[in-house]
């Protein structure tokens, strides 16, 4: 069959065969994929992460901040939390402590700020806030709530401060507190 014979078949079968056309849907863009929060540990962290000598004697209030954090997924609230463990204090009843989480909406990202009070803590745990003791202290840092709420842990399942409905999606820094002197009686 020659060309001419292919395109005189074709445009035959074209006009015997009437009907619609047939626009496929245009693809929408595909959901972002959900990245997890990240925190600048190098510069976005004070005091930097690792051993805080805190002085009991002169109060004992040591400030804890992170200024360098974010969500690649920028519409994202963000939740974030302090946990305070006393496990390394020897400390075994409700031995971890969180605080309720806080919500940080897309547009108000500015930094987190924690103040840790060790005196007024030492009024609970006089057996972990004291001289030459230690506790670690952690920021946490999620776009999915957290699933626990409570304030109170129990050493049985260190995890559950961390974890959130959508399962890992906490980033942390973290800090190991060493108490100096004594807190000044009232």
């Amino acid at each position: 069959m020659s060309i001419r014979n292919v395109w005189t078949a074709w445009l035959g079968f074209g006009i015997w065969m009437s009907g619609c056309v047939y626009l496929a849907p245009i693809d929408e863009e595909p959901e972002p994929e959900d990245k997890m929060p990240y925190i600048d540990v190098l510069s976005g962290v004070n005091p930097s992460m690792g051993l805080v000598n805190i002085n009991l004697s002169l109060g004992g209030n040591q400030e804890f901040v992170i200024s360098k954090y974010g969500d690649d997924n920028a519409e994202q609230e963000l939740y974030h939390r302090e946990v305070i463990d006393m496990r390394l204090a020897g400390e075994t009843n409700n031995p971890v402590y969180a605080i309720a989480p806080k919500i940080k909406q897309p547009d108000a990202r500015d930094k987190i700020s924690y103040n840790f009070p060790a005196c007024q803590f030492a009024q609970s745990y006089p057996g972990a806030i004291a001289e030459g003791k230690m506790i670690n202290f952690y920021v946490l840092i999620s776009d999915a709530p957290f699933s626990h709420q409570n304030q109170l842990f129990s050493s049985m399942d260190f995890s559950q401060p961390f974890e959130t409905t959508d399962k890992n999606r906490a980033v942390w820094v973290e800090w190991t507190l060493q108490f100096m002197g004594v807190c000044p009686s009232k």
